[in-house]
């Protein structure tokens, strides 16, 4: 009896000191300096890099501090180091609904830790929250829409916040509310809110708004009045939601943005607007990476485009035609992300259930079919990027990293290089491409067991 005693009780101990030793070691890599070790996505003087040298990162005070080229004789061993195969940027959603936090998808950032807790396990380390409108939001000092202001103003505490486990909040992307065709967005008389009420709800919205999505054929009949003032607020006014503007009104809002030095972007490209082989709409300047000596295009650039990339919103032979046009440093890739890929999983939106697709990529209204959002992560993007599309990994980075903190003027985070914070992910090789840790600010908020 007495020695089964004694085999229970050391068995005991022995758990007791692994699980000891486990914890030092995950806050020693938790806390405090760590250096960063393996085959890095480096951008090359403002350019995408080619190749992918084994690097040395040294991160101090959540900031990179040093890259050089690795050097086992120089190395430290009484260093924190965290080592991997693939060292990529941190990836940054400039278009995330979130994953739940609520009954209904257009106030799920009233609980936004639900989906900033779960977004680093997936390689998203930063991101623009996006808003909708399901109804005229009022003023923010006014109890027209309470529950919105409530939810935007848990946002605004959040910005830039890097001292959680979490994802960090960069700002504000919203969906609308002036709007040429809806698509999924909420029903509402709103989208025609006058340039008086627009401009007081931007001043509402700032600074934390970055970008806003607005119709160009809307816009127009206010000779672009909108767009003039998202300029000199300093956000990026993206062109969307919008099938039926035409040539003229399109070239209208890129020209009012280039009198103010600023260039449009494109919300998800391809979707809710069209391509025409003789009417041009917002799909067909989205794949030109110059414009033409026409009439009426002079001085003018084409638009940063934005793309979901789970093959589902947009087939892969478009995505490929797209990538074969256009500038990679001009294309973003985002998730449009409104669930999680869950069987079985819904939610309300606009008094319409939304369920996830069978094939586990897409939401969808019930009872339609209509494409209402993505199950997608910016992970899967990258592998998509890579493995299917044969996209190098540094330029599968930069679209998810580099380009879009660019297109939202996010110039602290997106790359690897010294001063900027040090949002990090660590991959194991290709093709697997498997996500074994993520830092956020110097700090190992995620290992792979």
């Amino acid at each position: 009896m007495s020695m089964v005693v004694y085999i229970t009780t050391t068995c005991y101990f022995v758990v007791v000191v692994v699980i000891v030793i486990i914890f030092i070691v995950v806050v020693e890599f938790t806390m405090g300096d760590i250096v960063v070790v393996g085959h890095a996505a480096l951008p090359t003087n403002g350019s995408i890099g080619e190749s992918l040298p084994k690097v040395r990162i040294e991160i101090a005070g959540g900031i990179i501090k040093k890259i050089t080229a690795l050097d086992e004789e120089d190395q430290d061993f009484n260093e924190k180091i965290i080592e991997a195969d693939i060292i990529v940027p941190g990836f940054v959603d400039i278009h995330n609904h979130g994953f739940g936090g609520d009954p209904d998808l257009s106030y799920f950032w009233c609980n936004p830790e639900y989906t900033l807790s779960r977004l680093p396990r997936l390689g998203t380390t930063s991101m623009l929250a996006s808003l909708v409108f399901d109804k005229d939001p009022g003023r923010k000092h006014d109890a027209k829409n309470p529950k919105f202001w409530e939810m935007f103003h848990k946002l605004e505490r959040l910005l830039g916040k890097c001292d959680t486990n979490n994802t960090v909040v960069e700002g504000i992307h919203a969906e609308g509310p002036v709007v040429g065709d809806l698509g999924a967005l909420p029903d509402g008389e709103h989208t025609k809110m006058s340039s008086d009420t627009f401009q007081k709800l931007v001043e509402d919205l700032l600074p934390s708004l970055k970008i806003m999505t607005i119709g160009p054929s809307v816009d127009a009949t206010d000779n672009f009045s909108r767009i003039k003032h998202l300029c000199k607020s300093n956000v990026v006014p993206s062109l969307g939601h919008d099938r039926d503007c035409n040539e003229e009104q399109i070239l209208g809002a890129l020209r009012a943005s280039s009198e103010y030095g600023k260039r449009c972007h494109v919300t998800h490209l391809f979707n809710v607007s069209s391509f025409s082989h003789r009417s041009p709409s917002l799909a067909n300047f989205g794949m030109l990476n110059s414009f033409p000596k026409l009439p009426g295009y002079e001085g003018l650039r084409p638009p940063t485009v934005e793309i979901i990339t789970d093959f589902a919103h947009v087939h892969p032979l478009t995505v490929s035609a797209l990538l074969q046009t256009r500038d990679p440093l001009d294309v973003a890739c985002i998730t449009d992300a409104v669930l999680e890929p869950k069987k079985g999983a819904s939610l309300l939106y606009d008094d319409r259930e939304l369920v996830v697709s069978d094939d586990l990529r897409t939401v969808v209204v019930k009872g339609s079919g209509r494409l209402a959002g993505s199950c997608c992560s910016l992970l899967d993007a990258f592998k998509n990027l890579v493995n299917v599309m044969n996209i190098s990994i540094n330029k599968a980075s930069a679209m998810l990293s580099g380009n879009p903190s660019r297109i939202a003027g996010l110039t602290h985070i997106g790359s690897l290089e010294v001063g900027k914070r040090a949002d990090i992910l660590l991959l194991s090789s290709a093709p697997e491409l498997k996500l074994t840790g993520t830092v956020i600010n110097g700090k190992l908020v995620f290992m792979q067991s």
